[in-house]
C-alpha cells in the first residue's frame, strides 16, 4: 500500500473548517492522527489501513486530520489518543469509534458501519439505535467488558 494514491473519497485536512466542508452530508470515517505517532504516519501502520479503506468503500468519506491542527473537532468527537478512528454519519453525529491502533477492531467496525452508510439509514441522528441495530452482539460486549476495569452485571426482569 505504501505509495499507493490517494482515492478521491480521501481527504487530508489541517483546520476544523476543512473538516466541516469535507465531511457535510456524506458517511465519513475520520482518522485522527500525530505527527509524532509512528503507525499514524504516513506510510504507518495505520495509514496504509485507512488508505486500504477508502479504496473499499468508495462512497464514504475518508478524512485525515492531524489532532492537534484541529482542536474544535477533537472536542467535538471527544477524541483522546492517536490514532482514534470516528465513524460519523452524514448529520455530524458519532456513530462508533475506535481508540487505539487494532487494524482488526478498525476493519470490523468499517464493515458494519459501511452497511448502514450505504443504505441510507445514517440520515437519523439516534446513532445509539443505529450501533445497536447493526452489530454483533459478541462485538458490543465485547466493547463492554473493555470499557472499564469494574463491571456489575445485575440479573432481573424488564418489569
Amino acid at each position: 500500500m505504501a505509495g499507493a494514491t490517494p482515492q478521491s473519497n480521501y481527504k487530508m485536512v489541517g483546520s476544523a473548517g476543512e473538516f466541516q466542508v469535507s465531511a457535510k452530508d456524506r458517511p465519513t470515517v475520520a482518522f485522527f492522527w500525530a505527527q509524532w505517532h509512528e503507525p499514524s504516519k504516513t506510510g504507518g501502520q495505520m495509514d496504509q489501513v485507512f488508505l486500504a479503506l477508502a479504496e473499499q468503500h468508495g462512497g464514504i468519506t475518508f478524512i485525515k486530520a492531524e489532532a492537534e491542527a484541529c482542536p474544535e473537532v477533537v472536542a467535538k468527537y471527544a477524541v483522546r489518543v492517536v490514532p482514534t478512528f470516528c465513524f460519523i454519519s452524514p448529520d455530524g453525529t458519532l456513530v462508533d469509534k475506535v481508540e487505539g491502533a487494532n487494524p482488526p477492531l478498525v476493519a470490523g467496525r468499517m464493515q458494519s458501519f459501511a452497511k448502514v452508510a450505504l443504505d441510507g439509514s445514517l440520515q437519523t441522528s439516534d446513532a445509539g439505535a443505529v450501533r445497536e441495530a447493526h452489530y454483533p452482539v459478541e462485538q458490543r460486549i465485547e466493547g463492554l467488558v473493555n470499557s472499564a476495569p469494574i463491571i456489575l452485571f445485575m440479573k432481573g426482569s424488564a418489569q
